[in-house]
């Protein structure tokens, strides 16, 4: 086997196991690695490495208008780093990835985004994150798919999107880490509708997420009959819906009979099952005035959880987060 050619190796190839730890431990997370051109050698020495995880990274503009990144699991704040030296590094792995834009900063946000996406392009590298959440993408389809383009769609799990365009969905949902990816969360501090005849997205585009949480703060009685309908047509895994619904459930699911299959009462609501269009699949749907809540699951464990009168929702059969 040819030796490796840098000198650092050969000065790191020669420390005792135990001071090797000892330095591994005490390097800056951010420059414990670096890209380069590498032996077989070397490369078998940077796989028995750790991975370091980054449980969440912001990427904002502070109120000068640069670009800041602060990294909470390693105690900076505002500190200025590259995010290439973060994401060419494949031992590093960031859980959540936050992208924030203030009132007065698009352009600067854009300006460093397309940066980025040029560097990652020439030194062909990905963006390594888990979830993935994006506060400025109201009416940038372009710029939106360009940037998610920059992930790996390998290990991107969950995306956070406020307040998209119809266009930026149509844009991003034809990206690979749109489709490859596992949850989708779409929220609006003003209240977006959903699937009102307005503004409403192709539901074609989400029917491959596992799960899919619709974080909105207004619905009128109509917008959640079309929602729910919108749900009940299309045969998913998991998903669920959180809204603050202070209208009655009754006005909601007048429409519904005889779909209805079974009516709860539960401690602030009540607790709907319909039937879907898919024999094997079915919707529960929770009310109250603090929230509504569907899940899609197997009809048949259902069906048997009825008749012995035990909970509607099986937590093995259902995925199903806390509020």
């Amino acid at each position: 086997m040819t030796e490796p050619s840098t000198q650092t190796f050969h000065l790191w190839n020669q420390l005792p196991p135990e001071i090797k730890v000892v330095v591994m431990e005490k390097m800056d997370g951010i420059d414990k690695l670096k890209i380069r051109q590498c032996s077989k050698t070397e490369k078998e020495l940077v796989d028995k490495l750790p991975i370091i995880t980054i449980q969440q990274l912001k990427f904002k503009f502070d109120e000068n208008g640069r670009t800041m990144m602060g990294v909470e699991q390693l105690k900076l704040k505002d500190t200025e780093v590259s995010l290439l030296n973060i994401f060419s590094n494949p031992k590093i792995i960031v859980k959540n990835f936050d992208f924030f834009r203030t009132l007065n900063y698009t352009n600067c946000v854009y300006n460093e985004l397309n940066k980025l996406s040029e560097a990652a392009s020439a030194r062909n590298i990905r963006l390594r994150a888990e979830c993935v959440h994006f506060t400025f993408f109201e009416a940038f389809p372009e710029s939106a798919s360009k940037t998610l383009q920059i992930f790996d769609e390998s290990c991107i799990k969950s995306i956070k999107i406020l307040a998209p365009t119809e266009e930026t969905v149509a844009a991003i949902s034809q990206t690979a880490q749109w489709k490859g990816c596992q949850e989708v969360v779409i929220c609006d501090q003003k209240g977006i509708r959903f699937v009102a005849d307005s503004c409403s997205y192709k539901m074609t585009n989400f029917l491959h997420f596992q799960r899919v949480n619709l974080m909105i703060k207004m619905l009128t009685v109509n917008e959640a009959c079309i929602l729910i309908k919108n749900m009940q047509s299309k045969a998913r895994g998991h998903f669920k819906i959180i809204t603050s619904l202070n209208i009655r459930s009754e006005a909601i699911f007048r429409s519904f009979q005889p779909e209805i299959i079974k009516k709860q009462k539960i401690l602030d609501g009540e607790l709907y099952q319909l039937s879907m269009t898919d024999p094997n699949l079915i919707l529960c749907v929770e009310t109250s005035i603090f929230s509504m809540k569907g899940v899609i699951c197997r009809r048949e464990r259902i069906l048997e959880d009825f008749a012995a009168g035990n909970k509607i929702l099986d937590d093995s059969e259902v995925i199903q987060e806390e509020e």
